[in-house]
């Protein structure tokens, strides 16, 4: 199935991740780099009750921690998508 919104799979299977030059971003910059009261500001906006964040395979590795800045302001759950095959 092809759709201008995903992958195909077949793609999305084969294709690789660079880990090994993946570097998590310093705890001091998550909020700069993930823009974390942009985030909030649009959370509000939209008056979300449910929030899930999805990342990219080389994001992956910072996604517990803007995670938890979220749920840290927002006051409630936030979760993580398990999907890698974004994109």
């Amino acid at each position: 199935m092809s759709s201008a919104f995903s992958t195909h799979e077949v793609k999305v299977l084969k294709r690789s991740t660079d880990a090994e030059n993946v570097k998590p971003i310093p705890d001091d910059k998550i909020y700069e780099v993930y823009e974390i009261d942009k985030c909030m500001e649009w959370i509000a906006s939209k008056n979300a009750k449910n929030v899930a964040l999805q990342f990219p395979d080389n994001m992956l590795c910072d996604a517990a921690k803007v995670a938890l800045c979220v749920e840290e302001k927002l006051g409630r759950k936030v979760y993580i998508l398990g999907d890698t095959t974004y994109g």
